[in-house]
């Protein structure tokens, strides 16, 4: 299960994904979440279960989806934790002071680090 904390306005999309993305067999485990910003911290989380060994990847996109999208509309994502049935936390990352084990895909920047909001999830 994956979860994070997301803030974005009403009119923008937050999402996630959790699954295999490459392999044999792409997206056979997999599963994904989005919901619209409300103007302060919202929770967003996402379940999968692992039907063979695989690899693991999550994505969490700003606005990929939404209605409304428009250059400029932007996402804050923090306090993401991974945990597994079996063997409890298996990663956890606030963002804070590097982004340089994440990566993006998209044509234009897409991580941005930013500074911490005064009423951030603790």
């Amino acid at each position: 299960t994956a979860t994070v904390w997301f803030k974005a306005d009403a009119t923008t999309m937050a999402s996630m994904f959790l699954g295999d993305a490459g392999g044999a067999d792409p997206y056979d485990n997999s599963a994904d979440t989005s919901a619209y910003g409300e103007g302060g911290w919202r929770r967003m989380s996402a379940t999968v279960t692992l039907s063979h060994a695989d690899d693991l990847w999550i994505f969490l996109y700003a606005d990929k989806y939404g209605a409304n999208q428009r250059a400029g509309n932007h996402v804050l994502f923090d306090k993401l934790e991974i945990r597994s049935a079996q063997r409890g936390l298996v990663f956890s990352d606030s963002f804070e002071g590097s982004l340089a084990s994440w990566s993006d895909s998209g044509g234009s920047p897409v991580k941005t680090a930013v500074q911490v909001d005064p009423d951030r999830i603790s």
